[in-house]
């Protein structure tokens, strides 16, 4: 797939989910029980790098990075940032992107040589990732490529037991039809991952469009008893840094990769669970307590933007406390000046990479606090 159509997806997902978040909707079904209100720690040889090892001394001294004879080398285009535009007879607004430059053919040659080493590598998430970043372009019509990606995933997650892999493939499967993606569930992957309320949240949804009220009530209860939250949408960035070593062409394609892979993990089918306490009131104890520690999880505890603003938002709602809304809506304003996904030189990419890295192992939020110190 393009840098052009990753970049619109992601963008247009992006709008959804802060129109979903930010914009007040008619309460659904108020009456129902509590947990319809309205609405791993991964094992030892699999878990998160500790902070320490997330380049946190890199980070802190970005500045040290020395201008490199090989700047040319390091130079990476971002694609065009999708924009809101109104056309010209109607009015109406449409989402409109200019088109991607054209890689050099350095860049494509790194490209290759790091999804041959993920391809290559003796660690099976690093081969999913692989897989996973493998998207069709707009030639498969039939969907028969896309189809057979997320077989290849599915297969490689049967068998796993590393949460990282299993739930790359079930984000990449969520709601799709094919017998390999129908063999994976959110329950497995609660199994695998027991202290993450994210597969709860799956199941909450699941449960929802089934009107089944004690699966909602179960994952509810699993959710607000859960330590925290993680989508880990921002897991992949670090097989593929991994996979670019200390190679500053390497390292160019990574970014430039990484790009991608968060504008893929932007476009996947997310739970719509974190709205479920948009409209409790303390008239109902047991609701209120629930949407209260749901807040608590998302704004303190989960690991993607999204998630962060959807807690301060149900903060601001529930509470009237409208801080930590602006300090996740000031976080984002400096994203793009932390990640532009294009560097002038290989002190800019490294800078970027070390952030990259750091997200990879805490979420986007803790890299941005660390690049602002």
């Amino acid at each position: 797939m393009s840098n052009r159509k990753i970049w619109l997806i992601a963008f247009a997902v992006a709008l959804v989910v802060c129109a979903l978040v930010v914009v007040p909707r008619a309460p659904h079904e108020a009456a129902r029980p509590a947990a319809s209100a309205d609405a791993d720690a991964p094992p030892a040889s699999h878990a998160a790098p500790p902070l320490a090892s997330a380049s946190s001394s890199n980070i802190a001294s970005a500045a040290s990075h020395p201008k490199h004879a090989n700047d040319a080398l390091c130079i990476v285009k971002a694609p065009p940032t999708p924009r809101i535009a109104s056309d010209a007879t109607s009015g109406s607004p449409f989402v409109q992107v200019d088109p991607t430059p054209a890689p050099s053919a350095s860049l494509v040659a790194a490209r290759q040589r790091v999804e041959a080493t993920l391809r290559a590598s003796a660690d099976p998430y690093a081969n999913a990732v692989a897989v996973w970043l493998d998207l069709p372009g707009d030639d498969d019509v039939d969907g028969g490529l896309m189809a057979e990606r997320d077989r290849k995933l599915a297969a490689m997650a049967a068998s796993t037991r590393d949460p990282r892999l299993y739930a790359l493939a079930l984000r990449a499967c969520w709601h799709k039809s094919g017998r390999d993606c129908q063999g994976l569930s959110a329950r497995r992957w609660a199994v695998l991952d027991p202290d993450n309320a994210m597969p709860w949240a799956l199941l909450f949804d699941e449960a929802a469009a089934h009107d089944d009220l004690s699966g909602m009530q179960e994952a509810m209860h699993h959710i607000t008893q859960s330590k925290r939250i993680d989508e880990r949408d921002d897991a992949p960035l670090a097989a593929i840094i991994d996979a670019a070593a200390d190679d500053d062409a390497n390292l160019a394609a990574a970014l430039a990769m990484s790009v991608d892979a968060i504008g893929i993990s932007a476009a996947q089918v997310g739970p719509v669970t974190i709205s479920a306490c948009r409209y409790a009131t303390p008239e109902n104890a047991n609701v209120w307590q629930q949407c209260l520690a749901m807040r608590d999880l998302l704004e303190n505890h989960s690991d993607s933007i999204v998630l962060r603003m959807a807690g301060a938002s149900i903060d601001k709602r529930l509470t009237g406390n409208a801080e930590p809304l602006k300090r996740v809506l000031a976080q984002i304003d400096r994203l793009p000046v932390a990640l532009p996904g294009s560097a002038t030189g290989c002190r800019d990419l490294r800078r970027q990479v070390d952030f990259l890295r750091r997200a990879a192992a805490n979420g986007p939020i803790d890299a941005l606090d660390a690049a602002a110190r």
